[in-house]
């Protein structure tokens, strides 16, 4: 059992699987985003057992909040040039090709 500082109580720890329950996702999901260092912090508790503390959950979470329509997938524009799109003739109006 972690001990906590002071007054504090440890910090229950979460397991694969009630975190993939809790974020909606299947556990080798949660397993491949930990391997690429994308998912939350986790503790190694063993060679094959892994905790998740609720407070690096959050934090995980907290980060990828959004609180704009666009705001995550913002990308810088790319003119129409680059793409070749500067000859392609404009479409035609309800859908009818001309």
């Amino acid at each position: 059992m972690i001990v906590g500082r002071g007054d504090e109580a440890p910090e229950a720890l979460f397991t694969e699987k009630q975190v993939s329950n809790w974020l909606g996702i299947s556990m080798p999901s949660l397993q491949r985003m930990r391997s690429k260092g994308s998912g939350p912090a986790f503790v190694q508790l063993s060679a094959r057992r892994i905790g998740y503390r609720k407070s690096a959950i959050e934090a995980w979470l907290s980060v990828r909040t959004i609180n704009r329509v666009g705001e995550f997938t913002a990308r810088p524009s790319i003119p129409n040039s680059s793409l070749g799109l500067e000859q392609c003739p404009p479409a035609a109006e309800n859908g009818n090709a001309a």
